[in-house]
């Protein structure tokens, strides 16, 4: 219907028919070889030098897994650094040979100036790069993607403080979603302690910046996800679910959780917000790697154990030796504030549990990020 409206005087454009599927191949095969020739007559200039990057995606559906290869370069048309899709294949297998050879061929059309390679951090990738250091001796080493590091830390911490926050905010979207009654039990209940009308927020464990807001939420609604799950009418139907969510509220520190976990994350929401931007950042993340590792010491242990060591000084740190450890950990007012009633045995577990928190961040951090790479660090100048 949009080319008739498009060319409304034209009898070729009224029989014109194009729906999805159409759509799909005609921009994909007949558009896509064209702007990627102006991708590759860019590239071919003289002193263009470039940088890729390759991902791999599950297909379930078709028991394969999608390969995409993008360039980053600067363009003198555009003026500035444009990331352009390059190829894209599906592989059955995914060893570091076949890698390289699909690698090999998308950017066969390409002149020799590859001076960067990315990726995540999974071993084949690993062996990827390796083989295509050996074929470009003269690429650089910026080491591997670190918002997956940094988020994996955080699952590290919530690992060794408890996972029952984590499993709660899941139940929380899903029990009043699941059902109609519960669903207007809880606008009601939110209506009754003037709250705002809020749904609660999914989150996946798979994706980088969905545990802060969901939780965030949860605390917005404690009061009235709490009555819902305790009211009558739910104690009848709400199942397993209902169950696990029951005996997290009876748990007094369970409030005092949700916010301790909201301010931890909160350490960590800067440096994953701002690595998924299109713009450049390389130069800027050996001193945001630092900085975040400063951060997570400054909760629980001294200052002169870890200020002012930067790089790979900073790999020498002990956070599991109590020498290091602050007479107090910080978890945080509002968190302090919730446990103002409690006994001291009480606050001493939990603190416990919040140092436990970042000894493990912190340790992962260390043990996973490029701290001691000498080209991330040099690339501060510019």
């Amino acid at each position: 219907m949009l080319y008739p409206k498009m060319f409304p005087d034209s009898e070729v454009a009224k029989k014109f028919s194009c729906k999805r599927s159409k759509a799909s191949y005609t921009v994909s095969d007949g558009l896509g070889p064209h702007f990627k020739q102006l991708v590759v007559d860019e590239l071919n200039r003289p002193d263009t030098f470039y940088s890729i990057a390759i991902d791999e995606t599950p297909i379930p559906e078709q028991r394969c897994q999608q390969m995409d290869v993008v360039v980053r370069y600067y363009s003198s048309v555009a003026k500035g650094v444009l990331v352009e899709h390059l190829d894209s294949c599906r592989l059955g297998s995914c060893t570091a040979d076949i890698l390289l050879g699909e690698v090999k061929r998308a950017i066969q059309d390409l002149p020799q100036n590859l001076i960067c390679v990315f990726s995540d951090g999974p071993n084949v990738m690993k062996s990827f790069k390796a083989k295509m250091k050996e074929v470009n001796p003269h690429i650089l080493d910026v080491g591997d993607c670190c918002l997956h590091k940094v988020h994996n830390s955080f699952g590290r911490g919530l690992d060794a403080f408890g996972s029952d926050v984590e499993a709660a905010v899941v139940d929380a979207y899903y029990f009043p979603k699941s059902s109609a009654v519960r669903s207007s039990s809880l606008k009601a209940h939110q209506e009754a302690l003037g709250l705002p009308e809020n749904v609660f927020l999914r989150h996946l464990n798979s994706r980088w910046l969905t545990l802060g807001p969901a939780v965030g939420r949860f605390i917005e609604q404690f009061d009235a996800i709490e009555n819902v799950v305790l009211s009558s009418s739910s104690c009848r139907s709400g199942g397993k679910m209902r169950a696990r969510l029951a005996e997290a509220f009876s748990d007094k520190a369970f409030y005092a959780k949700l916010l301790f976990v909201n301010n931890a994350f909160d350490l960590f929401k800067d440096f994953l917000t701002l690595f998924q931007g299109t713009e450049t950042l390389v130069h800027r993340l050996f001193g945001k790697m630092v900085a975040l590792v400063h951060k997570l010491c400054g909760r629980f242990m001294k200052v002169e154990s870890y200020n002012p060591k930067t790089g790979k000084d900073l790999l020498l740190l002990q956070p599991s030796s109590s020498v290091n450890w602050k007479s107090k950990v910080e978890v945080g007012e509002d968190t302090e504030a919730a446990m103002a009633s409690w006994e001291a045995a009480e606050k001493r577990a939990f603190r416990l549990g919040a140092r436990s928190f970042y000894i493990k961040c912190t340790e992962y951090l260390l043990s996973r990020l490029p701290l001691d790479n000498t080209n991330l660090e040099s690339l501060r100048c510019l």
